[in-house]
């Protein structure tokens, strides 16, 4: 895992087509912009642990990105960011 400090406004860019922006903090919580095409599926962890605990559910064509294991949507070499 890479950790990065961040302030306000500022950016990370991920494989130069996802841009991370720092919007807000507010006490203990950080507001994040997420800028990515279209066929980049997002989701909040809790979504994708939830998602896992139901497979009785029939999938559609626009699931078949969970079928990868999360590790593999976030493993992002340093070479690959690039700071505003």
């Amino acid at each position: 895992m890479l950790v990065l400090t961040r302030k306000p406004g500022e950016k990370i860019v991920i494989a130069g087509n996802i841009t991370l922006t720092v919007v807000a903090i507010e006490g203990n919580k950080i507001r994040i912009g997420i800028d990515a095409p279209n066929n980049v599926r997002i989701l909040r962890s809790e979504l994708l642990d939830h998602q896992e605990q139901r497979p009785e559910q029939k999938k559609d064509a626009s699931d078949k990105d969970l079928d990868t294991k999360p590790s593999e949507w976030h493993d992002v070499t340093p070479s690959e960011l690039v700071f505003h």
